[in-house]
């Protein structure tokens, strides 16, 4: 008499058995991100961070000067909220590439001198600022805000970071600012790295889509690390 009950279990035991087995597929896949989800989240981002370390590499003609003799072959340094950057910056210069050091505080900009290696303000014509980038409007900022036909090319590892990767066009007037007005083309093409985990903007690539005559087209790449890490950035002794 007592299989009686158990036999009619047992229907609800083997159905109850199916759905614990299946109970692991119910969960949703995370949702692949909007691209420009992605870039409001840098932007948001960015705006948090106070320091970063960068290194620059330029492929290309870019000059420092409107003589056109001072070209900008790459540079790494420190950045610091809101105006305050460091470079060691390689300067193609009659046909040899000699490093100097720059420190910028707002508008005061100082390098060392090619020749004797001391601190003077430098040119008034230098047409380089690294620490524009944290700039509102003229800086990575306002590049943000005029990104045009940006797609997610998809998610990458980037020197050990998952990073997605981003591709589309900005305004060449948007990038001119910070980039020395080192572009002749527009819209200029980008690349951009943003960290999946952090939003921190990783890697921004800049490819010019013109040059003037017998000129290379420039590509512009800049590496931020080291994301709100400590940074003193204090006025040279002239």
């Amino acid at each position: 008499m007592r299989l009686v009950p158990l036999l009619r279990l047992l229907p609800v035991l083997l159905v109850a058995g199916l759905l614990l087995a299946c109970g692991g597929s119910d969960e949703e896949p995370t949702p692949t991100p909007s691209p420009q989800g992605l870039i409001d989240a840098a932007a948001n981002r960015f705006n948090e961070l106070d320091t970063a370390h960068y290194t620059l590499t330029i492929d290309g003609d870019v000059y420092l000067d409107a003589q056109g003799m001072l070209a900008l072959r790459g540079a790494e340094g420190d950045l610091q909220r809101p105006d305050r950057a460091t470079a060691k910056a390689d300067i193609g210069f009659a046909g040899t590439t000699l490093s100097v050091n720059v420190v910028a505080l707002g508008q005061e900009q100082y390098m060392t001198n090619f020749l004797t290696g001391r601190w003077e303000r430098a040119p008034e014509d230098l047409d380089y600022n690294p620490a524009v980038v944290f700039d509102s409007e003229r800086g990575i900022p306002g590049v943000l805000r005029e990104t045009r036909d940006v797609t997610l090319v998809g998610e990458e590892s980037l020197d050990g970071t998952a990073a997605y990767h981003l591709r589309g066009v900005v305004p060449q007037a948007s990038v001119a600012p910070m980039t020395g007005n080192a572009f002749q083309g527009d819209p200029i093409e980008f690349d951009l790295w943003i960290g999946r985990d952090t939003s921190d903007i990783l890697k921004v690539v800049l490819h010019d889509t013109a040059a003037a005559q017998g000129a290379t087209p420039a590509t512009w790449t800049l590496v931020l690390s080291r994301h709100n890490e400590p940074v003193t950035i204090e006025k040279p002794a002239t």
